[in-house]
């Protein structure tokens, strides 16, 4: 990311870029920098970073004057201010082979978060609204490739600030140590356990004793501890019951629809036939208009653009179904890239 370094240089050439947080904050101190500045970091071609601090109104003509493909800032967060609730949730796809459905585990991540960050609600009637809900609040980016599943998840309308990076800290490890409590209260045919107050008494315990079930837990005791769920809101991911609602659901995948059901497995070949740029359907939408279109969106690693001809680095893209006409076009969301004129291709 040197053009954005070599931007700010060039609009603010008094502006200090440093290699190290502390060095930035150091600087700022001898020259009484404004308190309520933004601390940005800058992502350089290595994976390396360099840090800067801008006003508002410096960032706001930063964004102005830089390509869209050049802006790449991330907002760098101070240990001793008021933070949202933020986390990085990743990984790594050879470690979990058995995992079919990659949804899983960051939607729970989400649901967990909200239900913690605002208690129990008993409006919520239905697995959507409360999607919804979450939606509303949570800032929700994907950073996932072939090798690794990541999100980043941001309270961006927080219900709750926390007074620094430590409290939140704190806040997170809480959570964690209550779930693997509650996965300890399970009992079934396949898992039962016993442990004594002092074997529950940090998390480190807990994992030490849940580890050797992991895999049992995985794939045989797949419903929700019904001690933090709202029972309207519970999912039951257990296959075999009879009240079992399939994650997909959530991600408006709504497999009951036949003509999904049929063009999925097509989008699939498409978007997994490059071992290098391989995706997955992240949802699937009807048009409002014309009810004869499904919008695929495809995340992960495939995300070729017909206009280049290849593979962009960041952006998505959607494949079109006209299930009517029988024909699919890819359309990139690159808002560089023209998308007015589409090429539709018959499905063979």
């Amino acid at each position: 990311m040197t053009f954005v370094k070599n931007l700010i240089k060039h609009l603010f050439p008094h502006k200090i870029i440093t290699h190290r947080m502390s060095d930035l904050n150091n600087q700022l101190l001898e020259q009484n920098g404004e308190k309520n500045d933004i601390h940005l970091s800058i992502e350089k071609e290595n994976k390396s970073r360099q840090f800067c601090c801008l006003t508002i109104e410096e960032l706001i003509t930063l964004f102005e004057y830089c390509p869209v493909i050049h802006r790449t800032l991330y907002e760098s967060i101070s240990p001793n201010k008021t933070v949202k609730a933020y986390v990085d949730f990743e990984y790594l796809v050879d470690k979990n082979l058995d995992i079919q459905n990659h949804y899983i585990a960051p939607i729970s991540c989400l649901k967990i978060l909200y239900y913690f960050l605002n208690g129990p609600d008993d409006t919520i009637t239905s697995v959507e609204t409360y999607t919804e809900n979450i939606l509303k609040q949570f800032l929700v980016l994907e950073a996932s490739t072939d090798e690794k599943i990541s999100y980043h998840f941001i309270h961006a309308k927080p219900s709750v600030l926390f007074e620094n990076t430590s409290i939140l800290g704190i806040f997170i490890k809480a959570i964690v140590h209550f779930l693997l409590l509650s996965i300890t209260q399970h009992k079934c045919s396949m898992f039962n356990i016993n442990l004594s107050k002092e074997e529950c008494s940090s998390t480190s315990n807990l994992m030490h004793h849940l580890a050797p079930s992991l895999n049992t837990l995985r794939k045989n005791c797949t419903r929700y501890p019904s001690s933090f769920c709202n029972p309207s809101t519970i999912i039951n991911t257990d296959r075999n019951s009879a009240n079992s609602m399939d994650v997909n659901a959530i991600n408006k995948l709504n497999l009951s629809a036949t003509d999904i059901q049929i063009f999925l497995n097509f989008v699939e070949n498409v978007i997994t036939s490059e071992p290098s740029h391989r995706g997955y359907v992240h949802s699937c939408v009807r048009g409002t208009l014309n009810k004869n279109l499904l919008f695929f969106n495809i995340a992960g690693n495939y995300r070729y653009c017909p206009k280049k001809k290849g593979h962009h680095r960041r952006n998505t893209v959607a494949i079109m179904i006209n299930t009517k006409n029988y024909t699919y076009c890819i359309r990139c969301k690159d808002i560089e890239c023209n998308n007015a004129i589409l090429s539709w291709k018959k499905i063979n």
